[in-house]
């Protein structure tokens, strides 16, 4: 009995806990660019200086509570003539 409970563990912790970790992570990507909040004036003005892309980011983070993911596709898009 014990046997079985180890092997069940074993089994959740090396097969599905990796498996739904990364179902998760995918889930997390379905974000599209065009349904996030249009940047601020500041954060285009931050984006339009290449230098100046991580404070951006961070800007926008700021503004919107949004992770750096989200964060990071949007300015990339605005620095690439998007938005």
């Amino acid at each position: 009995m014990q046997k079985m409970f180890l092997v069940l563990l074993l089994l959740g912790l090396f097969v599905f806990l990796p498996l739904w970790a990364v179902q998760r992570r995918r889930a997390r990507r379905t974000v599209r660019v065009d349904e996030l909040p249009a940047p601020s004036e500041k954060v285009r003005r931050l984006a339009a200086d290449p230098s100046r892309k991580i404070d951006a980011i961070r800007e926008y983070r700021q503004e919107t509570g949004f992770g750096l993911l989200e964060a990071k596709e949007v300015i990339e898009s605005l620095m690439a003539g998007g938005r």
